[in-house]
């Protein structure tokens, strides 16, 4: 599935968005970084759609660029202008995406390099999910629900039953 029938901007996109958002402001990727908290590098990662800025930096930049975080992350419904209208995150929240792979886990006897060797993540990076510091991304989600042998689209509800949209 794509990013926009999900919602979710891909990290390009995304990236082009930080970056037109970082020249209307008239700053570069240094000033920004430091104006965020973050490394001009990182900038340039989230730019370039190599990297997905993590949830501290996400609201340091809806911050930065007054916005929110979801007209930051999110794709605009169809004929709705930008700021109204936007979808919000499918994730029930971070926790309770980390805390069902971390049962799921448990109950396969999977160690933590097990999966990430099988989805081909980092192992730091389901720890961050696991502490709910960072939250799969959709397509990443997927791969995790086909290691595990869960029903598509358990990762996204968090394993609370929340899905598609906040009321």
């Amino acid at each position: 599935m794509n990013s926009v029938s999900e919602g979710w901007l891909s990290p390009s996109e995304l990236g082009q968005k930080i970056r037109l958002l970082r020249m209307k402001e008239g700053l570069s990727q240094e000033a920004l970084g430091e104006a965020i908290e973050a490394t001009g590098c990182s900038i340039s990662g989230w730019e370039n759609g190599t990297r997905y800025p993590d949830g501290f930096h996400r609201r340091r930049l809806a911050e930065k660029f007054g916005i929110s975080e979801d007209e930051l992350m999110m794709v605009p419904v169809e004929g709705q202008s930008e700021g109204k209208g936007f979808y919000r995150l499918r994730w029930a929240c971070p926790l309770g995406a980390g805390k069902l792979i971390r049962e799921e886990l448990g109950k396969r006897r999977m160690t933590v390099t097990d999966l990430a060797r099988k989805i081909g993540v980092r192992r730091e990076t389901v720890y961050f999910w696991f502490r709910g510091k960072h939250i799969p991304l959709p397509e990443t989600a997927s791969r995790i629900e086909a290691a595990l042998g869960l029903p598509e689209g358990s990762i996204a509800k968090g394993g609370n039953g929340n899905d598609d949209k906040d009321a």
